[in-house]
């Protein structure tokens, strides 16, 4: 064992100085629980989950290598694991460049002591990488998916990214699924979409105000008080989520938006007495509740998102995009931007669960005993401190 840690060593000395100092310097700080496991072939275990597959490692290292496209000739390998992923890769001939990322440099340190990563690491066309200096996913990429989940803090936004990566295309395919009711949606709301204006008309709405963007996370029971003196000079873009919670405390919008196709919690966010928001106006996507557009005292102007399903309706009665990745917050705050406005201040927009509560008070919406996630899913708040999320939430 003595000796493979040597020789692991000697070449990251010699071919990556900088990396190794940092490994070598967290692994004096840190250490890892690590196990050799069995199986039909051994494999090493930390934190519970096994580095490689104890059945056969070489067949799941290539089905992990299949996001790599067979012409390539260079790819990004997220994560290390026992090191067969780089292995099965520089057996292609067509990879000139490899680029590891080291998502944890203590979990990597730890096994030079039972694995000889040699082979590939002395290989001419390795470049590896430490994951907390990288910014955004290069591509074509693939991913040692143990890696992901072990992490280290400093890796948390290209471990999000690679989560959200990982899973755009099967989202794409339930968007995709929902499609003809999506299109029923939007043929039940052309009687709105004809004569609703655009959200065009609403480009200098907030010119030289600040804009407040109001969300429904727990801190929004703190921010009444500020929102109230803010308000008057302002102007207050509320999510839909946010609505009930603003209302009870005598706060009236300017410009409420919601684009959600789900009806189930949408139309409860719209119940009860809307008459204060004669003089508001709604913000939407062809597909919501059309309830909702048929309850709305004020004004509504129309917009669309960048999904190929608006297309048909966009070319008839255009109308300005605002940007969502499954978040409602993102249009609002795209909202904001297309307002003119010289400001943004963002409200309830915790992204997590504070204090373990998922939503203010008084929003129209039960939480679900299995909306809270493990305790491993985490975004830092606005002082430095780590409070629980979901992956969505951390993904938006």
């Amino acid at each position: 064992m003595h000796n493979v840690f040597q020789h692991n060593r000697e070449i990251l000395q010699q071919h990556w100085p900088e990396i190794w100092a940092v490994m070598q310097a967290d692994a004096a700080n840190t250490r890892l629980s690590l196990q050799v496991i069995n199986g039909r072939a051994a494999s090493l275990q930390a934190a519970g989950l096994d580095l490689s597959s104890r059945y056969d490692p070489v067949t799941e290292a290539e089905t992990q290598a299949e996001p790599i496209p067979a012409d390539a000739s260079e790819a990004w390998i997220y994560g290390i694991g026992l090191g067969f992923l780089p292995q099965i890769l520089l057996q292609r001939s067509t990879i000139t460049l490899l680029h590891v990322v080291i998502l944890n440099p203590v979990l990597f340190y730890q096994t030079l002591e039972y694995v000889d990563h040699s082979y590939w690491l002395q290989d001419s066309r390795i470049r590896l990488h430490l994951g907390r200096d990288e910014t955004s996913i290069m591509h074509p990429f693939c991913v040692v998916p143990p890696c992901l989940d072990l992490a280290e803090d400093l890796c948390a936004r290209i471990r999000d990214l690679l989560s959200l990566e990982l899973n755009t295309a099967f989202i794409n395919e339930q968007f995709l699924a929902k499609a003809d009711t999506l299109r029923q949606k939007i043929q039940a709301n052309r009687e709105f979409i004809e004569k609703d204006a655009p959200i065009d008309t609403l480009t200098r709405a907030c010119i030289d105000k600040t804009a407040l963007v109001v969300a429904a996370g727990p801190s929004l029971d703190s921010q009444f008080k500020t929102l109230r003196r803010l308000h008057p000079a302002n102007c207050l873009i509320a999510l839909d989520a946010a609505l009930r919670p603003l209302l009870i405390q005598g706060i009236v919008p300017d410009y409420v938006v919601t684009i959600d196709s789900t009806d189930e919690h949408v139309i409860n966010y719209f119940a009860g007495d809307l008459a204060p928001l004669s003089g508001s106006g709604l913000v939407y996507y062809p597909v919501v509740a059309h309830r909702v557009l048929k309850l709305w005292p004020g004004r509504r102007f129309i917009a669309y998102s960048q999904s190929s399903l608006y297309d048909e309706i966009r070319n008839k009665h255009p109308a300005a995009q605002l940007y969502s990745a499954g978040s409602v917050f993102h249009a609002a705050v795209d909202l904001a931007v297309k307002m003119s406005a010289k400001k943004i201040i963002l409200f309830g927009a915790d992204f997590g669960f504070p204090g373990n509560r998922i939503y203010a008070d008084s929003i129209a919406r039960e939480v679900r005993a299995d909306e809270f996630q493990s305790k491993d899913c985490w975004v830092v708040n606005g002082v430095g401190e780590k409070i629980p999320t979901q992956n969505n939430l951390r993904g938006y």
